[in-house]
C-alpha cells in the first residue's frame, strides 16, 4: 500500500508522519528541516507493508511532482495536509 502526504511548505506532513508511526513526539517535531523533493519510508501496519512518500511542500517540489507525476503513480491513498 502507497500513502503519499502533500500539502504546503511547514503545514506538518513530515510531523504528522513522525508522530503517527514512529514514537517521536509533537514537541519533538518542531525544529525539522524541510523535505526535499520527497521521502520514502516503509513500515508494516496493520499486516500491510506501508509505503508513505512525505512530499516536499515548497512551491520548486510541488511544481516538479505535479508536472512530472512518477512519484505519485501508484498512490493508493492521497492525503493532502492543509
Amino acid at each position: 500500500m502507497k500513502i503519499s502526504l502533500i500539502g504546503l511548505a511547514g503545514c506538518g506532513k513530515t510531523s504528522l508522519y513522525l508522530v503517527g508511526f514512529t514514537e517521536a513526539t509533537p514537541e519533538q517535531t518542531k525544529s525539522l528541516s524541510p523535505t526535499i523533493l520527497y521521502e520514502t519510508r516503509r513500515h508494516p501496519f496493520l499486516g500491510l507493508n506501508v509505503g508513505i512518500w512525505d512530499m516536499g511542500g515548497q512551491e520548486q517540489y510541488r511544481k516538479d511532482y505535479m508536472e512530472n507525476t512518477e512519484p505519485l503513480k501508484g498512490t493508493d491513498i492521497l492525503i493532502p495536509i492543509v
